[in-house]
């Protein structure tokens, strides 16, 4: 039987004949495709990165894996290490590798893929491996669409690393850098590239130089448009008030009724006295009339005649606290009170202060000044009050008068009551009983003083100081 012959076919100049490719490069053909795909896969970053550092094993066969971001100019950070769940970024062996990864960036060798041994760490760091029993290195680097290297995955075996396999680690880094980037934000890798402990280091003392800016002391306060100089109208007498002739807040002039006390008693009390001056007249005509004939008669007259001016002392008396039972109004102006129903029928003391007339062109500004809150004050200090009717727009003010001692307020604390009167004439001027918040400035201090002055004033309470 007769031996089939191979053919050779002349090939011209400068051609090579293929050899058959063996059945491993199609393994690792199809595995190299099927990490691609799986990388490309993953959903987030920590994942991806747990991916490469764990399944990239099986085409490059290592035997340790470290997966290192490169921060700021000259930064190695480990941040996966294979077969491992958590790095200690303080171990021996991280320590050293990261320092000698430092010395090869600086080198620029780490912009590309490349392979290397425990002796091209430098003299010191290579001293630090000698016990490592994993001396051959391959860089695998992931970079940026701009050539930016930001992450690298190196892989730690006991033989040489080949050709083939940089040509897979090259492959393999371009997909998974590519992965990568889709990942992580550009925002991330554009500050993962300055070095952070200068940035911390920088920001740090310019907070600190911060503290020591100089801004005016200044507090807030709530604040009340009262009038300025109001005349009280407070009961002349103590009696029960009968009516209230007008409305809250609504303007009167003056000789206007206000309001009306019971004075039945008063108008009997008026009446007898008015009787009792006509009985002493006619006991004093007659004592007269009888002194011409009587000599006795002629000493009743002068007994007679003081009882007249009694009588008529208590009339007028009685006719002065009638007239007392009407409040009319001093003068024009807008009549502050709280409502006619919780006057009317109410018994009253003297002096008890029941309508406040007020000019309405002539107001200022009540600041209730928490004690706690209490800074230097000056007459003339700034204010800024911002109305609740009013918040986007600021009244300019000045501190008029304070008072000296803190008295008990309406939230059941001590304040001090501030005055301010406006700086400059305003188109509308604020109603009275208008409320907002008043931002008082006191004396310049530091920046620092005014962040931490309430836990400094604590502090000092505290340890008695």
């Amino acid at each position: 039987m007769l031996q089939p012959q191979l053919i050779q076919i002349p090939l011209p100049d400068g051609m090579v004949r293929a050899q058959p490719a063996e059945a491993s490069n199609t393994h690792a053909l199809e595995m190299l495709l099927t990490l691609e795909a799986e990388a490309r896969q993953l959903l987030t970053a920590k994942e991806l990165i747990f991916f490469i550092t764990n399944e990239t094993r099986k085409i490059l066969n290592y035997r340790q894996a470290f997966c290192v971001q490169l921060k700021g100019d000259n930064t190695c950070e480990t941040i996966s290490v294979s077969s491992i769940a958590n790095v200690e970024r303080n171990a021996p062996l991280i320590s050293s590798l990261e320092a000698g990864l430092r010395y090869l960036r600086r080198n620029k060798a780490l912009n590309k893929a490349y392979s290397f041994k425990t002796g091209d760490l430098g003299t010191e760091h290579s001293a630090d491996l000698e016990q490592y029993p994993f001396p051959y290195f391959l860089w695998m680097p992931f970079a940026t669409r701009n050539g930016m290297v930001f992450t690298g995955l190196l892989m730690a075996r006991e033989t040489p690393w080949s050709e083939r396999d940089t040509s897979v680690a090259v492959r393999l880094s371009s997909a998974y850098g590519h992965a990568l980037c889709a990942l992580v934000s550009a925002r991330r890798m554009f500050f993962a590239k300055f070095d952070r402990k200068p940035w911390i280091l920088g920001a740090t003392f310019l907070a600190l130089l911060a503290l020591f800016i100089p801004i005016p002391m200044s507090t807030l306060a709530p604040v009340e448009v009262v009038s300025r100089d109001p005349i009280m109208i407070a009961a002349p007498i103590e009696g029960v008030i009968e009516t209230i002739k007008i409305e809250p807040n609504t303007r009167v002039k003056t000789g206007d009724i206000l309001l009306s006390f019971q004075n039945t008693a008063l108008k009997n009390k008026f009446d007898i006295a008015e009787r009792a001056v006509q009985v002493a007249k006619a006991k004093e005509l007659k004592a007269v009339q009888s002194a011409f004939s009587d000599t006795a008669g002629r000493h009743e007259v002068a007994i007679t005649t003081a009882e007249l001016k009694l009588s008529e002392a208590e009339r007028d008396y009685a006719r002065d606290m009638l007239v007392k039972t009407v409040l009319v109004s001093p003068k024009d102006g807008l009549a502050i009170f709280s409502s006619r129903k919780d006057w009317e029928g109410k018994p009253v003391m003297q002096g008890e202060r029941i309508i406040e007339i007020a000019d309405p062109a002539n107001i200022e500004f009540g600041i209730d000044l928490s004690v706690k809150d209490a800074i230097v004050l000056h007459e003339g200090a700034e204010v800024k009050v911002f109305l609740d009717s009013d918040p986007l727009h600021a009244l300019n003010a000045v501190l008029n008068r304070a008072s000296y001692h803190a008295q008990p307020s309406a939230a059941n604390g001590l304040s001090y009551t501030v005055f301010a009167k406006l700086n400059n004439s305003a188109d509308v001027l604020p109603r009275i009983g208008y409320r907002g918040t008043a931002q008082i400035y006191g004396t310049r201090t530091f920046l620092g003083f005014y962040l931490f002055r309430r836990p400094i004033s604590a502090l000092r309470q505290m340890i008695g100081m």
